[in-house]
């Protein structure tokens, strides 16, 4: 990976940060200013030995990475320690220096080990004390007034403390517990939901107001090491702008996603230009890495095309058989060919253009020993939000679970290879009526039109589950 950084950031304070003296004589030293609009950083400190025995996985830090570069503020550093009071003050203290911002996460709570408090007031010189307000608020919640007790731990708070709560728009209230900051030190959970739940209230309050960033990605045929001095000299000749190289191992497009960033959007444009001119015409990829956003105008798009009459037609059949059916009548039946693929993404497309909100019901038909296939299939399970009603190697077996489970239906979607009169009569013999639709759409389809509009949406798929 060849990655260049906005290297000056990591020196600027926003101005609505407290500035210490060491970032004042840094500054000083490099003839900058502390009121310059640059780019904020952040460094994010995981305390918790749990994290450190593998014990749980930190999803904490890309929550708030993510977070953080919404919002135009560039994480450049996050540190994992330990429970120990010495160590979370070394390490608060380093980052404070360092970073605009610096976020904690884990290690306030009511048991031994939660001493990010008192870990964060050492690193500032200062002691823990119970907050009135918090005091108030953790009697409230714990039924207790003994400040001695476990439940006063998260009323214990180094001595300049700040308290920020957040507005939560669901059920128009204020967040029943604050955020806890000391100088730019914000000290979070660790408990991912309550993390989360906080963070994302807080987020664009504490640490917004600077220059969104802004991103551009191209896709290239050709690995790394042929196109590194290329992108060494667009380094060259931009260096305030991020450049990034990621290969994508198996991907049935490209072989490596270049990212170029900046918070100035003209200065990008010329960037990703330029790079364009330096790159081989012939290396480029037409790629699109969001296929689900706004999927029903991109299918509209591609059966305008001249010779995809056979795509348009078969839209109209998915669009005529859904609107004709209750959701709860509705059942998808796919497997991880190209045909399963082309299947779902048409009927998710028109059930969202339906603005229908249940997840579609569906029926995974794979072979257990192809572990590649079943890794697919429930891929496509978590991008499309499937509800999975069953799983079988094969479909007559599947339809008898589903006929012990839905006697309503109306309507079968397939998108995988099967008999459709023996189907046919196989549903009429289970539920007893002909009145049920099997819809097919893909059927008449040869495995080139099939391939070439898997393509054409920048669909993933694998590559030896055939059409």
């Amino acid at each position: 990976m060849i990655r260049c950084i906005f290297k000056e950031g990591c020196h600027f304070v926003a101005s609505k940060t407290r500035v210490s003296n060491w970032k004042k004589q840094t500054m000083t030293s490099l003839n900058l200013s502390t009121t310059a609009t640059t780019v904020p950083t952040a460094g994010i400190i995981v305390i918790g030995d749990e994290i450190l025995k593998g014990q749980v996985r930190d999803t904490n830090s890309s929550f708030i990475i993510s977070k953080l570069y919404d919002i135009g503020v560039r994480v450049l550093k996050v540190s994992v320690i330990g429970d120990d009071v010495e160590e979370i003050c070394n390490e608060v203290r380093k980052f404070s220096h360092l970073y605009t911002y610096v976020i904690t996460s884990g290690g306030i709570g009511p048991t031994h080990d939660d001493v990010t408090f008192e870990g964060v007031a050492k690193a500032f010189r200062e002691n823990v004390f119970p907050h009135p307000e918090l005091v108030k608020i953790c009697s409230e919640f714990y039924n207790t007034t003994n400040l001695c007790s476990p439940a006063m731990k998260l009323a214990h708070v180094p001595k300049s403390a700040r308290l920020k709560y957040g507005f939560d728009p669901v059920h128009q209230c204020r967040s029943k517990y604050p955020n806890i900051s000391v100088q730019n030190v914000y000290i979070f959970p660790g408990v991912p939901p309550l993390l989360e739940k906080s963070f994302t209230l807080l987020c664009e309050d504490l640490f917004g107001g600077g220059a969104k960033f802004h991103k551009s990605d191209l896709f290239v045929n050709q690995d790394e090491v042929s196109i590194a001095e290329i992108l060494s000299k667009a380094v060259q000749e931009f260096p305030s702008v991020s450049f990034g190289s990621y290969p994508q191992l198996p991907n049935s497009y490209y072989k490596v996603k270049l990212t170029i960033e900046s918070n100035n959007p003209e200065l990008l444009s010329k960037a990703v230009n330029r790079l364009r001119e330096l790159l081989p015409t012939d290396c480029l990829v037409e790629f699109d890495p969001e296929p689900l956003k706004f999927s029903m105008t991109k299918i509209e798009n591609v059966c305008l095309e001249d010779g995809m009459d056979h795509a348009n037609a078969a839209l109209q059949d998915v669009v005529l058989a859904l609107s004709r059916s209750r959701m709860e009548e509705v059942v998808l039946c796919i497997d991880a060919s190209l045909t399963g693929v082309v299947t779902l993404h048409f009927v998710h497309a028109v059930w969202k253009k339906m603005e229908r909100t249940d997840l579609i019901a569906t029926i995974l038909i794979q072979n257990p020993d192809f572990v590649k296939q079943s890794n697919f299939l429930q891929d496509l399970v978590s991008r499309y939000s499937l509800r999975i009603i069953d799983e079988q190697s094969e479909i007559e077996a599947a339809l008898r679970q589903v006929h012990a489970s839905n006697k309503n239906l109306q309507l079968l979607v397939v998108g995988c290879k099967c008999n459709q009169s023996a189907l046919a009569a196989d549903l009429t013999s289970l539920y007893g009526r002909e009145s049920i639709s099997l819809l097919s759409p893909f059927s008449s389809w040869s495995e080139t039109q099939i391939l070439q509009f898997v393509r054409k949406l920048s669909l993933q798929y694998v590559v030896d589950c055939g059409s």
